[in-house]
């Protein structure tokens, strides 16, 4: 095996560091969701309610209940909900709220609800969406741009 030189290690170590300032660094989606909202993020939603669901990202999910709309978060590694074509919900109860006390699944694998926002119409969800989204990208950015001054 080919041993690397001190200056490719320092050079691959500022890389990897630099990477690991972007989405690791940022405060949960949910946190922020719960700081422009000024939700607790335990919402709950009856189970026979809901109409339909959407991935918004990989770590957010729309879902559709009657005339109410409501944003999930789930827990880090679930990456797989916004590949799957179909998703499902469950929990020990005939709802699901927010802080682990419900799940979506897929065929074969199911995912813990972290957070849930309760909105009363699709354009309160999006604005709270686009509006944390639009702080991450913020903050994203001055993160890589104090990376780069280093």
């Amino acid at each position: 095996m080919k041993k690397l030189s001190t200056p490719a290690i320092v050079v691959i170590s500022a890389v990897l560091a630099g990477c690991a300032t972007t989405d690791d660094n940022l405060p949960r989606f949910g946190t922020m969701l719960r700081d422009t909202t000024g939700q607790n993020a335990r919402a709950c939603i009856r189970l026979r309610d809901i109409d339909g669901s959407g991935v918004l990202d990989d770590g957010v999910i729309m879902i559709v209940a009657g005339r109410k709309y409501y944003l999930a978060t789930i827990r880090p590694g679930c990456g797989y909900i916004a590949r799957s074509v179909r998703i499902g919900f469950d929990s020990g109860s005939i709802d699901i709220c927010g802080g682990g006390m419900g799940y979506i699944y897929t065929r074969d694998r199911r995912c813990n609800i972290r957070d849930l926002f309760k909105f009363d119409n699709r354009e309160q969800a999006f604005e709270a969406y686009n509006t944390v989204q639009a702080k991450r990208e913020e903050l994203r950015e001055k993160a890589e741009a104090e990376v780069k001054q280093k």
